[in-house]
């Protein structure tokens, strides 16, 4: 028998199975000969202790033990169908039949990783968000809201835009967990926005915060990339610490050995997911035009904003806010792409890491 380890050594315990894990679900406690330790767990439970951080929440390790490392999720597949039903609709449409985040999956998948999440508050611009994000995104997330208060997307001017167009169209490329749709709805009544997020565990946290936020009639979201062109399957890789990042995979994370992957403390998750162009959304979706888009996407705007993607679309789009991260221009990108993508949407700009541009 092993004696009852004081609050320090359980804290050294629950770290034993940190690097020695590849798995999803890592186990909290353990003796340091290997076996599980109820002592280690009651004396971490029982009291105010220093045994968690967080990756070891006391939440996960004091219910059911386990810990989980980052949120894994299936695609969701779109359904055009039931998408162009809801642009269709008139103002107080109930989407609840068919809307993703009401559907027996996405409750399941929420019940499975309410023990790993956080539930956060701010109010952005006057208006009071919640959402729910993975328990490591917290700071990150801090980060974002801190630019959103601050309005460098200038989404305040969406008011002003209220009497031009009160049935507005906006497009969010690169929702992420949902915090600028979320916002678009409470911003502009009666809009309707569409969101696109490739990853699938942000996706399904995205479905959670619509709806919370009770705004699942004002939008319809896409598990989807955006591109200048359509493609069945693109490589992605994006770490759960930082959910407003995700990029495209280059050559050196396809390999099979996993040498692509972060460390432990920023795991990085690859996943796959079709690629659809901006005008393909426009008209599946029945619009004739969209008001506001905003793309966050770490990199792919460089596409998107191409001059002969952009040409196409440009006339159908009124206004744009965008961030522009010059480390992810193509090494083969055409000369002059950079000037030109500057020179369409970077009317209003503000340096911060990258460029924050729009075109109100």
């Amino acid at each position: 028998m092993y004696a009852a380890s004081s609050i320090q050594t359980c804290k050294t315990h629950v770290k034993l199975c940190w690097p020695d894990s590849s798995g999803v679900l890592l186990r909290c406690y353990f003796h340091p000969f290997g076996r599980k330790s109820p002592a280690c767990r009651e004396s971490c439970c029982d009291k105010p202790s220093s045994c968690f951080d967080s990756i070891y929440t006391r939440k996960e390790c004091c219910s059911t033990g386990f810990a989980r490392l980052f949120p894994t999720a299936d695609a969701v597949e779109v359904d055009w169908e039931d998408g162009s039903r809801w642009a269709a609709s008139e103002a107080g449409y109930d989407p609840t039949g068919a809307h993703p985040s009401f559907s027996s999956t996405q409750r399941a998948w929420e019940a499975s990783i309410s023990n790993a999440s956080i539930r956060m508050s701010q109010e952005v611009l006057g208006h009071h968000l919640e959402f729910m994000a993975f328990k490591r995104s917290g700071p990150a997330l801090g980060k974002v809201l801190e630019e959103l208060s601050e309005d460098l997307y200038r989404l305040g001017h969406v008011e002003l835009l209220k009497n031009q167009a009160p049935s507005a169209v906006a497009v969010d490329v690169g929702a992420s967990i949902g915090l600028v749709s979320v916002l678009l709805c409470k911003l502009w009544a009666g809009a309707r926005v569409v969101a696109m997020e490739p990853a699938p565990p942000n996706f399904r946290y995205l479905l959670w915060n619509l709806r919370i936020n009770h705004v699942t009639d004002c939008v319809w979201p896409l598990n989807v990339a955006a591109g200048a062109s359509p493609s069945p399957e693109r490589h992605f890789f994006y770490s759960p610490t930082y959910p407003t990042w995700s990029q495209y995979c280059q050559e050196d994370c396809q390999d099979d050995d996993d040498s692509w992957r972060g460390g432990y403390t920023d795991w990085q998750l690859r996943f796959s997911a079709p690629v659809v162009s901006l005008a393909e959304v426009v008209w599946a979706l029945g619009f004739n035009r969209i008001d506001f888009l905003k793309v966050d996407c770490e990199g792919c705007e460089w596409e998107i904003f191409a001059p002969h993607a952009w040409e196409r679309l440009r006339h159908r789009i009124r206004y744009v806010a965008t961030e522009l991260h010059q480390w992810a221009l193509p090494t083969d990108a055409e000369r002059g792409l950079e000037a030109s993508v500057r020179g369409f949407v970077c009317r209003h700009e503000v340096v911060r890491e990258n460029f924050l541009c729009s075109t109100m």
